[in-house]
């Protein structure tokens, strides 16, 4: 008996793509938890709403904040136990766009997956719901890695990656290392593309897993000792595409299939389609087709699957180290000192927003520059707003500090074949925000 099939007769003889939502579900619930200040905060935690709209901008925090992550984590938590019931996909799916609304930092790429396929459970009948999260991982793989196939990755974030393997060896040459870079994507984007077919599906599993658990030792504790919801959504993952594309018999097809379909699922004679179906099909095809567009900045870097993509906008704040003598213990951990080869005493300090955000809230920053703008104006006027109540509560210290002096610089995406981001627009005041906020469609301010 194979391993699939003993896992398959422990849960009743089920198909064991059916055991995908519960394995879901559990992973959602472990990384909302791990990352639990960004979805409660204090009444002055920095944030960034999708909307300027007042009633799709209300405070998460307090009993009401608090309220609506109880409801939240019970909701997944339903989910998980009954693997996708439409119930609790309904209202998995409801109160975590709720959640969304407060902050555009949590749209994390795990939490869009998960809210996806409420979706498609709640539109969708079971077979075809399953065959769309196969779907899912499909894109995520081919888009991600089509989306480092870029010298922003070879050159800038590849190297990081590889410094904790073998190939980090100085004694290496460096023509490996670069080879090593561009067979990574592409390595990726093939073994989503052949998960697709019957014939190659077995070897794309065998890689998709094989490249998981690279992953987790790469980017785990003895690695780069990323996040834990990084390591958590990687082995999530990794168990999603054995449950989803290990079932198959002898001619390739999964045991929810007909024939005639080998990657999708013909659900009437168990289910009926329900009037939500288009809704659903749309969803697919947004996920499929949206991705395309995240180059000409039509759709976000985490939605089209641009994971440690080099190619991203990017925001660099900078602040005056003269200013940063009573800065609190709270912010010190996103100041990042020049190294002296590069800015030999330079007065200039970098405030990196995502080792604060990783440090502070347990997830990294959304990676578009309005959310990353929106993000920085809230830290500087919070830091600003502390020295003053530091100088009035020390009775040694003048009346008024020295203003609070910043860079804040935004660049666009950068070209394929280049490492050029060309710089958008730079902020040196307070006034200079609600400027730069006008360039983008959605909200860019801080709060």
């Amino acid at each position: 008996m194979t391993i699939p099939a003993l896992f398959a007769s422990r849960l009743g003889r089920r198909p064991l793509e059916t055991v995908q939502p519960h394995v879901l579900g559990v992973a959602t619930l472990v990384m909302v938890l791990a990352s639990r200040p960004l979805w409660w905060t204090a009444a002055d935690s920095p944030r960034v709403p999708w909307f300027t709209t007042s009633w799709l901008d209300f405070d998460p925090s307090g009993w009401w904040g608090l309220g609506l992550l109880a409801l939240q984590l019970l909701s997944i938590a339903g989910f998980a136990w009954t693997g996708g019931g439409r119930i609790t996909s309904t209202l998995a799916l409801a109160i975590g766009l709720i959640q969304l609304l407060p902050d555009q930092n949590r749209n994390q790429p795990w939490m869009t997956q998960f809210l996806v396929s409420c979706l498609w459970f709640v539109t969708l009948p079971r077979p075809q719901a399953l065959a769309m999260a196969r779907l899912y991982l499909v894109a995520l793989y081919v888009h991600s890695g089509l989306s480092k196939l870029d010298v922003g990755f070879v050159r800038e974030i590849a190297p990081n990656l590889l410094s904790v393997t073998p190939l980090g060896d100085p004694t290496i040459a460096p023509w490996w290392r670069e080879a090593a870079a561009w067979a990574m994507p592409s390595a990726e984007a093939l073994c989503g593309l052949a998960l697709v077919a019957g014939p190659t599906r077995r070897l794309g599993l065998i890689g998709v897993v094989l490249m998981h658990l690279t992953l987790l030792a790469i980017l785990g504790p003895v690695g780069l000792n990323q996040s834990a919801n990084v390591l958590i959504w990687n082995f999530a993952l990794a168990i999603q595409a054995v449950v989803l594309f290990g079932w198959v018999d002898e001619s390739g097809r999964f045991q929810t299939d007909t024939p005639s379909t080998p990657l999708a699922a013909t659900p009437r004679a168990t289910e009926a389609e329900g009037v939500l179906a288009p809704v659903g099909r749309l969803a697919a095809l947004v996920v499929l087709v949206a991705p395309l567009t995240e180059r000409s900045g039509w759709w976000d870097a985490w939605p089209s699957f641009a994971l440690y993509a080099g190619h991203t906008e990017r925001v660099v704040v900078e602040l005056d180290r003269q200013t940063l003598d009573d800065l609190d213990a709270c912010w010190r951990v996103g100041l990042v000192e020049p190294e002296a080869a590069e800015a030999p005493a330079s007065p200039w300090v970098r405030f990196d927003l995502n080792a604060w955000s990783l440090a502070r809230r347990g997830a990294p920053i959304y990676p578009q520059a309005r959310s990353a703008l929106g993000l920085a104006e809230a830290i500087l006027r919070r830091i600003h707003t502390q020295r003053h109540q530091h100088a009035r509560d020390d009775p040694n210290s003048p009346a008024s500090p020295p203003p609070l002096r910043f860079r804040v610089r935004v660049y666009g995406r950068s070209e394929r074949g280049t490492l050029t981001h060309p710089l958008w627009f730079e902020c040196q005041t307070f006034g200079d925000f609600p400027v730069a906020a006008r360039r983008f469609w959605l909200n860019a301010r801080g709060r």
